[in-house]
């Protein structure tokens, strides 16, 4: 087989990107207003509102002081954004779409990157075109949420861990530590993978050591959490001043979130026999928490006139919430061992399937098969070949375990999805083309027979 010229990779890559950005911006602007399938919110969760009050002015805040409820990257990219084109009213959030578009076309080219670095031009490709057409990946490209960017960072970080793993290059792993620091300052739960990838380089180290000096591993450990370390520092810092030192990390709540997964893997919502959203899990979830937070002296619903209410939070409530749900989700722990061990098994799964109703669970979860399912192929493939995909497959699993740790359902794995479609395409690739090839190519290698020689009467 002929490797491509340089000049038909970059216009392979040219298509992917273009491809990412125009299936994105199809989506955005001609499909998602018109149809009814999602149910249209634009800032469910107030990262709009913190960028609005950046840019006026009133600091990382939702409305009463600063807040520690939220990551600081994705509202101030919306800030930025006001600043540079303004803020009016809603249609200011035109730039921050079409930006969010730019980044779907980026994380597509990333996906094309790594199935090219571990797999070749054909599978590369593939992988990048799956990546620009696949729904859970421009599921919220249309809504101001966390999404579009942290799947470009979590692409970010396999394309990264990709390159210091084949690489073994100390640049590689001080970027991996930076892309991981930026994904951890959207969403927190990215912090802990650089340690899943230094126990990924010791177990590698400890078996290929002629190919791997202990100083380089070393070397590429420090620089990744030197990278790592200055990336986030800024926001600890921030944390430390403004709650008096009381709060040590990057956003508040994952004990709540922790809690309220206890309802998550309830029957009726793992088995679909009711709608999991229309406020129906979110609800009970919500009472479940502020029962258990009611019995020590605090609500965030209170009912007022014959009704349910959101209680104002300030920073004094939120810190005070964080310490009282630490203490609460501990002693669940301690007290239902094996609720809490059955909860973790089964969220693995709801990481993959679990949406709005039991319809689109289904095409959600059918999507996830056929990812998974050719996945598992292609990792199979990729050892027998001896391709090291072994970030990538780190990478996928370590989202699926933290989420399952916490709380988990589908949402939570699109972000994934780019990193785990070349594996993916590789797969599809394989069953259908690479087998083929290598049969052939055998066949062609095998020597010709010997004529028989005359036997003499």
């Amino acid at each position: 087989m002929s490797t491509p010229s340089r000049g038909r990779e970059r216009f392979a890559a040219v298509v992917v990107f273009c491809v990412g950005l125009l299936t994105a911006l199809l989506f955005t602007f001609v499909i998602y207003p018109h149809q009814q399938t999602i149910h249209q919110v634009l800032d469910l969760n107030h990262f709009g509102q913190i960028g609005i009050n950046l840019y006026e002015g009133k600091g990382f805040s939702l409305g009463d002081g600063p807040t520690i409820r939220r990551g600081p990257l994705y509202p101030g990219i919306v800030a930025l954004v006001f600043e540079i084109f303004g803020y009016r009213n809603q249609s200011s959030y035109l730039p921050v779409f079409l930006l969010q578009c730019l980044f779907n076309g980026l994380t597509c080219l990333l996906a094309y990157a790594i199935a090219k670095r571990l797999f070749g031009y054909p599978t590369a490709m593939l992988a990048g075109l799956l990546c620009s057409i696949t729904p859970v990946v421009l599921r919220y490209v249309p809504e101001i949420e966390v999404e579009a960017t942290m799947t470009l960072l979590i692409t970010a970080m396999t394309y990264t861990a990709v390159r210091c793993y084949q690489d073994k290059s100390v640049l590689w792993g001080c970027l991996l530590g930076i892309a991981t620091g930026l994904a951890s300052l959207t969403k927190a739960v990215a912090l802990f993978y650089p340690f899943v990838f230094i126990g990924l380089l010791w177990w590698n180290w400890k078996h290929n050591k002629s190919e791997w000096g202990s100083s380089s591993v070393r070397k590429i450990i420090i620089a990744l959490l030197i990278g790592l370390g200055l990336t986030i520092s800024p926001w600890f810092i921030r944390n430390e001043i403004v709650t008096h030192g009381e709060f040590h990390g990057i956003s508040s709540n994952a004990s709540g979130e922790f809690i309220r997964s206890f309802i998550n893997v309830e029957p009726k919502f793992v088995f679909l026999q009711t709608p999991f959203g229309h406020g129906n899990w979110d609800w009970q979830a919500n009472m479940f928490e502020n029962g258990l937070l009611k019995k020590h002296g605090m609500e965030f619903i209170a009912r007022k006139n014959g009704r349910y209410v959101l209680v104002p939070m300030n920073l004094k409530m939120e810190l005070k919430k964080e310490l009282l749900e630490n203490h609460i989700a501990l002693e669940l722990v301690m007290k239902h061992p094996l609720w809490f061990l059955w909860k973790e098994f089964i969220q693995i799964f709801t990481f993959w399937y679990v949406v709005e109703t039991p319809k689109k669970s289904i095409i959600v979860g059918c999507i996830a098969l056929f990812c998974l399912g050719f996945g598992w192929y292609g990792i199979m493939a990729a050892r027998r070949q001896q391709i090291p995909v072994e970030p990538v497959v780190s990478l996928v699993l370590y989202f699926n375990g933290i989420y399952a740790l916490i709380l988990s359902f589908a949402r939570y794995s699109m972000p994934v999805y780019p990193s785990l479609l070349p594996l993916t395409a590789y797969g599809l690739y394989w069953a259908f083309v690479g087998r083929k090839r290598m049969r052939f190519a055998a066949h062609r290698a095998e020597p010709a027979p010997r004529p028989m020689e005359a036997v003499s009467p």
